[in-house]
C-alpha cells in the first residue's frame, strides 16, 4: 500500500478530508506548473457561470485553476468541471463514507466473488495469497507442490497485489514461461521475492479484436464511474486506456493513453496523457484515427458496471475498470474507491463536467453529508437522498 494511503486510513475524519483536499491542490499545481500547454486564465464570463453554480448549490466559490486547465487542454469549457480539491474530499470522500464496503470491492482477492452474484466475468484466478495464505477461493488452502503443478498448466499468466495499488502499480505479465522459466520453482520463487502477501494471480487475458487492433501488445481497457442518484445506479461519461510504444499495461500513469468514447463505443477526436501535456488524434503506433473507429461490445461493459454498484448502493461512487475479451464478452477487472485517479481524464477527453446536468444534485448531497457528524453519516442511505433543484 502507498504510504500516503495508509496514513490516510489511519487518521480521523476530519483529518483525512484536509490530507485529500491539501494533496489534490498540490496535484493541480504541479501540473498546471509542468504543463507544456498554455493554460490561460477564464474570461470574466466565464468565471461568473462558475461562481453562480458554486456558490449555489456547493455552497462556496472555488479556485479556477482546474477549470482553466481542463478548458485549455479539453478545447471547451463547462462550468461543471469538478476540481481534484472538490472531487476527493467532498465528493469521493463523503459519497463513500462507508468504507467498509470499499475495503471489500477494493480487494482483488474477493471481487470475484461479488461479481458472481452479479454475472459479470472476472479474470480468472489461478491461485490466491492473503495474508501470506495460498488458496485456491472458495475451496482449499494450498502446498507449494500444488502451485507448481498448478503453473504448468500456463505459458502467460499475470500477477498483481489484491489491496492497496492503482494505476497498475505493482502489476506484472509474465509471458512465455515454458521458454523462461522451463523450471516452475524459479518462477514461484520470484513470484514471492515480488509480492510476499496479498496478491492474486490469473489467467492472462486478450482483448475483442475492436480493442486489439489499437495497441496489439497491450491490454486496452475502459475506466467506468458509476454513482447513486435519487436510488437510481448512472453512468457518468466514460474513457478507454490504451497502450502505446509496445508497453503490455495501458495505464496513462506508465506512458499509455486515454479517449473518450460514447455509450454507442464511438470513440472521440483525441486522445490524451495524464500528464495533461500530449494529444493525438490517432494512436502514433497504430495510426488508427480515433474519431472514426468505435467498440461494438460496449454498451454491455456500462450494463455490468451498474449490475456491479447495485450490489452496493452504501457506496455512492465507484470507479471500475473493463475490458471486453476475445469471446467479446467484457470483463471486471478492478473497482476503486478512494484516490481513484483518472476523474480528471474523463473531464478532459469529453470537455465537460464529470457529472453534467446531475451536478447540482452531487453537490447538494455532498453539502448534506458535510453537515452529519461521521456517526450520523454512518447511519444515512444515500440512496434516500433527495434532490428537486
Amino acid at each position: 500500500m502507498h504510504p500516503l494511503r495508509r496514513w490516510h486510513h489511519n487518521k480521523n475524519d476530519r483529518i483525512k478530508r484536509s490530507f485529500a483536499k491539501t494533496y489534490a491542490r498540490m496535484t493541480s499545481k504541479q501540473i498546471y506548473k509542468n504543463s507544456a500547454i498554455e493554460i490561460p486564465h477564464l474570461s470574466s464570463e466565464q468565471k461568473a457561470k462558475v461562481d453562480a453554480l458554486y456558490k449555489t448549490y456547493y455552497g462556496k466559490k472555488i479556485s479556477y485553476l482546474d477549470h482553466e486547465m481542463y478548458t485549455a487542454i479539453s478545447g471547451k469549457f463547462d462550468p461543471t468541471f469538478i476540481p481534484r480539491s472538490v472531487y476527493y474530499s467532498d465528493i469521493e470522500f463523503m459519497l463513500n463514507n462507508r468504507v467498509e464496503y470499499a475495503r471489500v470491492i477494493e480487494d482483488k482477492n474477493l471481487l470475484p466473488e461479488m461479481a458472481k452474484a452479479a454475472q459479470v466475468p472476472t479474470p480468472k484466478t489461478i491461485w490466491s495469497n492473503s495474508g501470506g495464505m495460498d488458496y485456491l477461493p472458495g475451496q482449499k488452502f494450498l502446498e507449494r507442490s500444488e502451485i507448481l503443478d498448478l503453473l504448468k498448466s500456463y505459458d502467460k499468466i499475470f500477477v498483481k497485489p489484491s489491496v492497496g495499488t492503482s494505476g497498475g502499480s505493482g502489476c506484472c505479465l509474465y509471458t512465455k514461461l515454458d521458454e523462461k522459466y522451463p523450471d516452475r520453482e524459479v518462477l514461484l520463487d520470484e513470484i514471492y521475492a515480488s509480492y510476499t502477501s496479498n496478491f492474486v494471480v490469473q489467467e492472462a487475458l486478450s482483448n475483442c479484436e475492436s480493442l486489439k487492433v489499437l495497441h496489439p501488445a497491450s491490454l486496452n481497457t475502459f475506466r467506468i464511474i458509476t454513482y447513486v442518484m435519487n436510488g437510481e445506479i448512472k453512468v457518468a461519461p466514460a474513457t478507454m486506456r490504451m497502450g502505446r510504444s509496445g508497453a503490455t499495461v495501458d495505464n496513462t500513469s506508465a506512458g499509455g493513453l486515454v479517449c473518450g468514447l460514447d455509450y454507442e463505443g464511438n470513440l472521440l477526436e483525441f486522445a490524451s496523457s495524464d500528464k495533461m501535456d500530449f494529444k493525438c488524434t490517432e494512436h502514433p503506433d497504430t495510426h488508427i484515427k480515433f474519431s472514426q473507429h468505435k467498440i461494438p461490445e460496449f454498451p454491455k461493459v456500462l450494463d455490468a458496471a451498474k449490475r456491479m454498484h447495485s450490489l452496493i448502493p452504501q457506496l455512492g461512487i465507484v470507479n471500475w475498470d473493463f475490458t471486453i475479451t476475445a469471446d467479446g464478452n467484457p470483463c471486471l477487472i478492478e473497482a476503486n474507491c478512494e484516490f481513484a485517479a483518472g476523474y480528471d481524464l474523463i473531464q478532459i477527453a469529453h470537455g465537460q463536467g464529470i457529472f453534467g446536468e446531475d451536478t447540482p444534485y452531487i453537490f447538494a448531497l455532498s453539502k448534506f453529508l458535510r453537515s452529519k457528524t461521521k456517526l450520523e453519516r454512518d447511519a444515512i442511505n444515500i440512496s434516500d437522498f433527495k434532490f428537486e433543484g
